[in-house]
């Protein structure tokens, strides 16, 4: 199957410069995003299988997010932290005092109102909410009295609950609704990555020890287990819905090369996809549309999976530079 998949990909790319030639940079925007090769924010246009890059929005960026589904994103500029806003026309950027360092990653609500900043290396979190309109920055909180070394980071779809992860001896997921306390769900000595049911009522943990999935009832920290069919790196999780509106947990594997979605009713596998890379994230990104794996060089493209019409992988090609555009896609199933 994947010796299938890495032909079809071939073909993919071997067409890439006739169809450059022929086809023009529009359609509907699928959503925009951070590309770290140009540091500038991007558009990427069209539906997945023919969406290419547009030309930066905004550039000079070290690094950036933008929030699901929306128009926005926050950025940092050696250090300093900026609101990036008017992405779909005319973009400006306006600094958030209060920050208190550049972090190692951030999370955004599934609604774009705030997002968690954290640092691994410096075991610290801060939570900006009120976003886009009227930003406030919370309290930088210490992370280092929970144990163990951040792994990950999740909050919910309004920003109201936080959900943090250690790695060690006395590792496990921890949680909070008041972005200030945490008090211990469960331990774990290796959770690899966390992420909220749409409706908060649940925290799906991947168990890089134990090879499963936990799933964390909030209310009670009750939970249940299933193992993960095939895997023996899971990196990222992500819930969503399938093509019916139905709840579906996605799952990727690093080094496996896997991308995977489980109903979790029935704890089964519904998509097994073999990738020709190994998957980094599982972000929000277009209508029906994640990223899985960012761009980090120039020649990199950009990797999608799409739930809609069919369960699929597709690459966005590479971004010229921060004012050029690249025109063709491709993908495969």
């Amino acid at each position: 199957m994947r010796h299938l998949w890495v032909v079809l990909l071939g073909i993919a790319l071997s067409i890439e410069p006739l169809c450059s030639q022929q086809t023009s940079l529009s359609g509907p925007a699928q959503g925009y995003i951070f590309d770290l090769p140009t540091q500038s924010f991007r558009i990427v246009i069209g539906l997945p299988g023919s969406a290419s890059f547009g030309p930066a929005l905004i550039s000079g960026f070290d690094t950036g997010w933008v929030a699901p589904h929306q128009n926005y994103g926050i950025g940092f500029q050696q250090g300093n932290c900026l609101l990036v806003a008017g992405l779909d026309s005319s973009p400006v950027s306006t600094s958030i005092a209060g920050v208190s360092g550049q972090p190692d990653g951030m999370v955004w609500s599934g609604d774009g109102s705030a997002a968690v900043l954290y640092s691994a290396s410096g075991a610290w979190m801060q939570v900006l909410s009120g976003l886009p309109a009227a930003p406030q920055v919370g309290a930088l909180v210490d992370l280092s009295p929970l144990g163990g070394l951040l792994s990950a980071v999740a909050t919910d779809q309004q920003g109201k609950n936080i959900a943090l992860a250690t790695r060690g001896a006395n590792g496990g997921v921890f949680l909070s609704s008041d972005a200030q306390n945490f008090a211990s769900a469960i331990s774990m000595a290796n959770p690899a990555a966390l992420t909220f049911s749409g409706d908060g009522a649940s925290l799906y943990i991947l168990d890089g020890g134990a090879l499963q999935l936990t799933v964390l009832a909030v209310n009670d920290y009750s939970s249940q287990t299933f193992p993960l069919n095939g895997l023996q790196n899971p990196s990222a999780v992500a819930s969503g819905r399938d093509a019916q509106g139905r709840p579906i947990v996605y799952v990727a594997g690093a080094s496996d090369q896997l991308f995977q979605a489980y109903d979790p009713a029935t704890q089964q596998v519904v998509v097994n996809l073999p990738l020709y890379v190994q998957p980094t994230c599982i972000v929000a990104f277009g209508p029906n549309s994640f990223v899985i794996s960012s761009r980090l060089q120039p020649t990199d493209p950009l990797w999608l999976f799409a739930s809609v019409p069919q369960p699929a992988v597709y690459f966005v090609p590479a971004a010229q530079s921060s004012g050029g555009e690249s025109t063709t896609a491709g993908g495969t199933n």
